[in-house]
């Protein structure tokens, strides 16, 4: 073998390594993780609902919020703890899929 066959093998070698280190880079998305995405986003959308629908309320409506105001404030703090743990758990798993 000449060197410059060598050189061309080892070529083909690295290529095939930088395919498979990258292949191993991508991470499939898990049920795990999956399931946190779904029940995650129904969390947060229906947080970001509330908090709108009281904002609509204030704006338009003022003395309609009296009596709601404390069922609605329930359900935001009720809400609150949820969506905030999995805004977490969606961090930590995307930080652990980049490797940051």
């Amino acid at each position: 073998m000449t060197t410059s066959e060598d050189a061309q093998a080892q070529i083909r070698d690295l290529e095939t390594q930088i395919i498979r280190l990258d292949a191993q880079r991508r991470a499939p998305l898990t049920p795990t993780h999956f399931l946190i995405l779904v029940f995650g986003l129904i969390l947060i959308l229906a947080f970001s609902f509330i908090g709108i629908r009281v904002g609509w309320m204030v704006t338009s409506n003022p003395q309609e919020l009296g009596p709601q105001v404390d069922q609605l404030l329930l359900v935001v703090a009720i809400f609150g703890n949820p969506v905030s743990a999995v805004i977490g758990a969606l961090a930590v798993s995307l930080s652990n899929l980049t490797g940051g």
